[in-house]
């Protein structure tokens, strides 16, 4: 017996009331794989809350032959599976769950970038000491720290393109401000 027939079997006798596992359930085709694309999402919470809190075990969708660190995994952005970054590729290009017209010009930038979005609270910090401290005290630097959207696109290019290109980072801010 294989994971699936579990998943779909504790979904559909333990939560049959939830909206989105009844939806699952009223399909007449593609009901295991929307019942496992909830069961995904529940793992991805997991692991999010995990990587928020430093603390715990991830779940993977499949594990490494080496031991690898945390920090070396990252998620599917179709299945919300986390694989270990340089196999990433490879997984993505047969995933169930990716449409025929779907990208994947870069899975690891989509990855990080999901990642991001889920893990937004903590990479504030960085983005405090490497770009709000280089940037002038004035009116336009306190209207960029008020704004959340700013402050959240001011973390995903941090995240993306990294700390050493902060000056970019601070100047498209207070652009947007």
């Amino acid at each position: 017996m294989d994971n699936l027939y579990f998943t779909s079997r504790l979904l559909s006798r333990k939560h049959s009331e939830e909206p989105l596992v009844a939806a699952a359930l009223a399909k007449t085709t593609g009901k295991e794989l929307a019942l496992q694309r909830i069961h995904n999402r529940g793992i991805y919470k997991h692991n999010v809350e995990v990587l928020g809190n430093s603390d715990g075990v991830l779940i993977v969708g499949r594990a490494p032959a080496k031991q690898h660190g945390v920090d070396d995994f990252l998620p599917c952005q179709f299945c919300l599976q986390f694989y270990v970054k340089h196999e990433l590729y490879r997984h993505c290009r047969e995933c169930k769950f990716r449409e025929a017209s779907a990208s994947m010009d870069s899975p690891q930038i989509a990855g990080r970038s999901l990642l991001h979005g889920s893990l937004v609270n903590g990479s504030e910090n960085l983005l405090v000491n490497k770009v709000f401290n280089r940037m002038r005290d004035d009116r336009l630097t306190a209207v960029v720290r008020g704004d959340r959207l700013i402050i959240e696109y001011g973390t995903m290019l941090l995240k993306k393109i990294g700390d050493k290109r902060s000056p970019d980072i601070s100047a498209r801010m207070r652009e947007l401000g």
